[in-house]
């Protein structure tokens, strides 16, 4: 495309595109084939209230640039919906209504328009609804209103409602429910309908809101997926309290259903190792029972508690190992890269008689025993040593590590001070920075202490 037309198409100048030919216009188009309109659409910013003159102008010149795509696969219509341009959606479709109408060969404009799949497999309703999710719901009320028909499956079989949910647009589910409730019965590839994942995403208002627009609520909730897992099951699993709550006060039966290994509501809370679900279901009269419920292979949720346990517990030790291991690589590093360095005729430090000196050798000894004395308590505790022998000695070495991480703080910040002793303003305000550590590691604490009670 010619640069002066491309500025031309983007700042919405029709004037310099009155003189071209109606053929030479449908060629005009980028290195991504982008045409005059997908450069004039895209160029609005995002959200904006844009005029629409240039676009109904383009059309009425060369109306077959309407159902133009870019090598995308983009369709005016998409990038319109994609940049949240409400107003141009309306003139697009207009447009095609009325070639519809004119023309009168049998071909519905604006069903193909609205039926074309961009490279990713999403028509212009999938990204209507992607970006109605910012505050522009007109876009998909639009397109609804013109084509109710239009098919409204996407990528992996997602349709409207699914991607309403994944992006957490409350409007345009409200909408979707009024006009195309039966959408809450349709499954994308893996089985989950739009109920799964609003389960599994925490969304705890729209589950509400499926719950309370479904007629047969029984089926909606009984309805599984490809492994025989329900929206209960979900949200036990990745540990929504509120999402499992809100589930059983709507249909109190689902808690006795399990999926094809036998598993039920309370195996799959055992998993996600919260305690609030974990409170909910113990507290909840219709589901303390399923406590002694086996899964196919003899398992309790007490049997899933003990091995998720055990699986965390694993990574929690290799976590730490890491970090110890890496302390003590720096601090023995340390010692033989000392600051103000060595004497030349003997090997000792220069400031050996440095109080500031002497306290970092001292912080840096600290940080290398306690951090090697950590990483041999994790490799004992490799042997499957058990009991309370284990936690008690998981709990030395993460004292130790702390331990040895402060001290390699010191280390630095009397390090730092020794070698900028002459330069009193500069030692202290890098003394400063460095021991902010302890503030920041004192707020983690209290913090994560505070979410575990």
């Amino acid at each position: 495309m010619n640069p002066d037309l491309y500025r031309d198409a983007a700042k919405g100048e029709i004037e310099p595109f009155n003189e071209i030919a109606k053929d030479e216009l449908v060629s005009i188009a980028t290195h991504e084939k982008n045409t005059v309109l997908h450069v004039n659409i895209a160029s609005q910013q995002e959200g904006e209230r844009v005029s629409t003159e240039f676009v109904e102008g383009i059309l009425e010149m060369c109306p077959s640039l309407l159902l133009q795509v870019n090598d995308k696969g983009d369709t005016p219509l998409h990038v319109a919906a994609k940049c949240r341009h409400p107003a141009v959606v309306e003139v697009l479709i207009k447009f095609a209504k009325k070639q519809s109408r004119e023309l009168e060969s049998g071909v519905d404009w604006v069903r193909w328009m609205l039926l074309v799949e961009n490279e990713e497999k999403n028509t212009a309703l999938h990204e209507a609804v992607q970006s109605a999710a910012k505050g522009s719901v007109e876009m998909v009320a639009e397109i609804l209103e013109n084509c109710p028909s239009a098919d409204h499956r996407g990528p992996d079989g997602l349709t409207t409602l699914h991607a309403a949910v994944i992006c957490n647009a409350e409007d345009v589910i409200k909408l979707l429910l009024e006009k195309k409730k039966i959408l809450t019965r349709e499954r994308d590839r893996h089985g989950w309908t739009s109920l799964h994942h609003a389960a599994y995403l925490g969304h705890s208002n729209i589950t509400s809101m499926m719950l309370k627009s479904e007629d047969d609520k029984i089926v909606a909730l009984y309805k599984e997926d490809d492994r025989g897992m329900t929206a209960l099951h979900l949200a036990a699993s990745q540990g929504y309290e509120r999402v499992v709550r809100r589930i059983i006060r709507h249909c109190p039966e689902s808690y006795s259903i399990v999926d094809n290994r036998g598993w039920n509501a309370r195996h799959f809370a055992m998993v996600s190792l919260r305690g609030g679900v974990l409170k909910s279901l113990l507290e909840n009269p219709y589901v303390i029972s399923l406590i002694h419920g086996r899964d196919k292979n003899g398992n309790t949720p007490l049997h899933v508690l003990a091995a998720a346990y055990r699986s965390d517990y694993r990574k929690v030790r290799e976590s730490h190992l890491v970090v110890a291991a890496l302390i003590a690589t720096v601090a023995f590093a340390a010692v033989f890269t000392i600051p103000g360095g060595y004497k030349s005729d003997n090997g000792t430090a220069i400031l050996r008689g440095n109080t500031a000196f002497q306290a970092f050798i001292i912080s840096d000894t600290i940080a290398m025993v306690l951090s090697r004395s950590a990483v041999f308590i994790h490799f004992v505790l490799s042997f499957e040593v058990g009991g309370k022998a284990e936690i008690d000695s998981l709990v030395t070495a993460f004292i130790s590590t702390m331990t040895s991480m402060g001290a390699m703080v010191i280390a630095f910040v009397t390090g730092t001070y020794a070698m900028l002793a002459t330069s009193f303003g500069l030692a202290i305000i890098t003394c400063f920075i460095g021991l902010t550590f302890f503030l920041l590691a004192l707020c983690v604490m209290r913090r994560a202490f505070y979410i575990i009670e």
